[in-house]
């Protein structure tokens, strides 16, 4: 009776080889429906942190032409900053303000460009429309160190006083 049971299972054995075909299939197809739901809700995730990355460039540039401001003594002057955010190495030009936004330029090139040598490209998509037309900042004795109308980042407040 013990060596026909041992028979059968050795018989058993002989069959089970791997798995089958449908199985591998039904197998792949539960991780790709898993990969799309994972990816649904991660995609744009990226994209927000992305938004907020250059939020915080944005934030750092208008908090450098403050400081800018405040160091050419130039708070009485109404000057504009157009910052080039697409990588190059920071093109500036002068909107107004005569030798003082002239000085103000300087002193904000020398703080946000040379002075840290952080990369200001934008990397979200709401940025890369933002890279076509550069970013105005407005340092106005009445209005404090505003930027002009940012599409894409309506929810941030990139003013500063």
């Amino acid at each position: 009776m013990m060596k026909k049971l041992q028979n059968k299972a050795q018989e058993a054995m002989k069959d089970n080889k791997g798995f089958s075909l449908v199985e591998l299939i039904i197998v792949i197809a539960i991780m790709a429906i898993l990969i799309g739901i994972v990816g649904m809700n991660v995609i744009p995730q990226i994209e927000n942190a992305r938004k907020a990355t250059d939020a915080q460039v944005i934030s750092a540039l208008v908090s450098e032409a403050m400081e800018a401001w405040t160091q050419v003594d130039s708070a009485a002057t109404t000057a504009t900053i157009k910052v080039d955010v697409d990588g190059s190495t920071g093109a500036l030009s002068l909107g107004s303000g005569g030798s003082a936004g002239t000085a103000l330029q300087n002193k904000f090139k020398e703080l946000s460009f040379e002075g840290t040598g952080a990369s200001r490209v934008l990397k979200s998509k709401a940025g890369k429309e933002l890279s076509s037309t550069g970013i105005t900042i407005t340092c106005d004795p009445d209005t404090g160190v505003t930027t002009g109308a940012l599409p894409g980042f309506d929810g941030y407040d990139f003013s500063s006083r």
